[in-house]
């Protein structure tokens, strides 16, 4: 495994061939990012290791078609190069033992935290949980690379939040807006985002932040708005559903697509371009009652009562968009993919028929 990984080749800056072990840890793995993360670097030849949490239900389903063995969760080409290879590891950010253990044996040469509970709602709800994973799980797998004595051989990416600037201080935002986070889950990334620094200037750890505005695709998760919207217009038009409720549909955001994000994060990770910390994002907004309303025609659903406001969020959400000004043309995509902000475009995911209800219902 480890000859695999060390017989990945690129090349320098002076246009000669050189071997280099690549090798890539992911928390986060079956997310959105993560899935996206995995399916790029075993691309660029990465040996990935994927982090995921035990569960009494399947939770790989954006990543199964990257291996073969389901009893191992691990692939490789039947040439043999180490183009391809992923193994899946049970493990928890809120279990310092087990990612000093999986670090030590895996000795990766870049770490990617995706994994987090990432639903601003529910952050309320779940707040000392999503402390503990969000916040001080990074500090968890930081300390637990300076326990394996790696500080000076890996590549720490943290993927931090667009809920950082919380009740914006300007509009739109740039990389030195002031932090104002407004829920639990934007001041555990706050902490998050700290403790990136402190370990950057302490342990002189190749340390970054991505900040990242908010990106959309068909593997964006059921409980995310535009996921929301899809899967409630398609059961609207196989008959099984009246209408759906939503939260504030006044709200405007900045949206991309997650692939588009994943690919310069890893450019970022890997190349020392720039700062140890930067903003992504689009620099265009989508307004959410929009978004609601534009997937209704192509299902034939011509009433815009259809779609009815759950009422508004406790604490105003301001206006949140990228001032994509500030961004140096070698980060921007040549060709950015459109946002998915119609509920069609998540089709991919929602062109099945619904889940049947649960028993009693």
């Amino acid at each position: 495994m480890a000859q695999c990984a060390e017989s990945c080749s690129s090349i320098d800056l002076n246009g000669q061939l050189r071997k280099e072990r690549r090798v890539a840890i992911i928390t986060g793995i079956t997310g959105q990012d993560g899935s996206y993360l995995a399916e790029f670097l075993l691309e660029k030849g990465y040996e990935v290791h994927g982090i995921v949490r035990r569960s009494s239900s399947f939770n790989t389903g954006r990543i199964e078609h990257l291996y073969k063995n389901p009893q191992t969760h691990t692939e490789g080409r039947k040439d043999g190069s180490c183009n391809g290879y992923m193994k899946l590891h049970y493990g928890d950010l809120t279990d310092s033992t087990c990612l000093v253990k999986i670090i030590n044996e895996v000795k990766p040469t870049e770490i990617y935290n995706l994994g987090a509970q990432s639903h601003v709602k529910i952050s309320f709800d779940l707040a000392e949980y999503t402390a503990d994973v969000d916040g001080v799980g990074t500090l968890r797998l930081l300390d637990a690379i300076k326990t394996c004595g790696l500080t000076d051989s890996v590549r720490f990416y943290q993927a931090s939040t667009s809920e950082l600037y919380g009740k914006v201080q300007e509009i739109p935002q740039k990389e030195t807006t002031p932090f104002y986070p407004r829920s639990p889950y934007g001041a555990a990334k706050l902490y998050a985002y700290w403790i990136v620094v402190n370990f950057r200037e302490a342990y002189n750890l190749f340390a970054v932040n991505g900040i990242l505005f908010n990106h959309e695709s068909p593997r964006r998760g059921a409980n995310f708005v535009t996921r929301k919207i899809s899967r409630s217009v398609a059961k609207i038009h196989l008959g099984q559903l009246d209408c759906f409720s939503l939260g504030n549909l006044d709200s405007k955001r900045d949206w991309g697509h997650a692939k588009d994000y994943v690919e310069v994060d890893v450019f970022r990770a890997c190349c020392i371009v720039g700062g140890p910390s930067w903003a992504r994002g689009e620099g265009r907004v989508v307004w959410q009652r929009g978004a609601a309303r534009a997937g209704l025609p192509r299902f034939e659903i011509g009433q815009v009562s259809c779609v009815r406001t759950g009422g508004r969020a406790a604490i105003p959400v301001p206006e949140g968009i990228f001032d994509l000004d500030q961004v140096s043309g070698s980060l921007r995509p040549r060709n950015p993919r459109p946002a998915p902000t119609r509920a069609d475009q998540f089709l991919p995911r929602t062109r099945h028929p619904p889940d049947p209800p649960a028993r009693g219902e």
